[in-house]
């Protein structure tokens, strides 16, 4: 008979997996040097414990980032951002549709203070009053063609699009689609 062996650890009933332990306490063990759970935070202790004051007034996220900066947390059952969850816990809810945008734009800040609600479209207005729009100091589109009014094209999404070289996409296309036309034939 092969009995299922159970986790070590007492009042755990799950399968051994390796070291006399079930995969969690296993893991818990190697990752963090503990088979003892995280203690449960409110999320303000989970701000106050990964930020430190910097300078400049802001409170700077000082545990996990995404490439851009900002700060990435576990909360509400997934992971989302940490100035968002300091919105939260300083002011409430965010209303759908609403983006917590910074006014010190120091992605990892997460001091309320510096902390407004916005559209997205107020977000993208408040970055290019503040000259941050990168796109907006190009002169010429990546094959040269000069940024005028009469050459540009802004999609919904805002971004600004060449015409000459979205004409000369198209061309390329049909060209394409004939000469496919032509050898089906």
């Amino acid at each position: 008979m092969n009995a299922t062996r159970t986790c070590s650890v007492p009042d755990c009933d799950d399968a051994v997996r390796t070291r006399g332990m079930c995969q969690k306490h296993y893991d818990r063990l190697r990752n963090r040097g503990t088979i003892e759970p995280f203690a449960a935070q409110s999320p303000a202790e989970r701000i106050a414990a990964r930020t430190r004051l910097a300078p400049n007034g802001c409170i700077e996220w000082t545990g996990k980032t995404d490439r851009k900066g900002y700060g990435r947390v576990w909360a509400e059952a997934r992971e989302g951002f940490a100035h968002r969850l300091a919105w939260k816990v300083a002011h409430g809810p965010i209303p759908d549709g609403m983006c917590v945008c910074h006014h010190c734009d120091n992605p990892p800040c997460v001091n309320p203070a510096h902390l407004f609600l916005g559209t997205v479209r107020d977000n993208n207005l408040d970055m290019s009053a503040k000259g941050r729009n990168h796109n907006q100091r190009k002169t010429h589109c990546p094959r040269g063609h000069e940024y005028t009014l009469e050459n540009i094209f802004i999609n919904p999404g805002g971004s600004r699009k060449c015409r000459a070289c979205g004409v000369a996409a198209t061309a390329r296309w049909l060209k394409r689609k004939r000469e496919s036309l032509v050898e089906a034939a």
